[in-house]
């Protein structure tokens, strides 16, 4: 889920079990069974969402602008990650969309049809998520390339 979408996630979007919400990005409708680890994460945020319609502290005040609490949330995580990504001494550039990344790659690492991976994003076509996972670790195709290189190179069995 992106950040946008989870930010603006209303408690209402919760019902018998399922979230379902439009994207902001798509306008694609979305739903999500609230698996227990799920409803952990939501349970954990509970105090702090209070008595506001928003499922998650992002969104806390209702007379300032969603909008720029959007924004201001996005840059503090990222700058969180960022930090947590300094301190467990990962290399490369840690933010809340590469979740997004992530979930994609280890779904096609999973041999998950690119269907179920582009509805998971929520993207408009296919064509779209195969244009972002393709830029993505190749390491699988790589592998592949070298077992044919490696079949061609040897010398026919007798």
């Amino acid at each position: 889920m992106s950040f946008v979408d989870m930010a603006y996630l209303r408690k209402e979007n919760i019902r018998q079990g399922v979230i379902s919400y439009y994207r902001k990005k798509t306008g694609q409708k979305i739903e999500v069974t609230v698996t227990p680890p799920l409803q952990r994460i939501i349970d954990s945020f509970s105090g702090e969402s209070g008595n506001s319609p928003y499922l998650f502290p992002v969104i806390r005040d209702t007379d300032k602008s969603p909008r720029l609490q959007y924004e201001n949330g996005l840059r503090l995580q990222n700058k969180r990650l960022k930090r947590l990504s300094a301190l467990a001494g990962i290399g490369g550039k840690l933010s809340t969309h590469v979740s997004r990344h992530s979930w994609a790659t280890t779904g096609k690492k999973q041999n998950l049809p690119l269907w179920v991976i582009s509805e998971g994003l929520g993207h408009s076509s296919e064509k779209m998520t195969y244009t972002y996972l393709a830029s993505f670790d190749r390491s699988t195709l790589d592998r592949a390339n070298e077992q044919i290189a490696l079949a061609l190179a040897a010398p026919p069995s007798v």
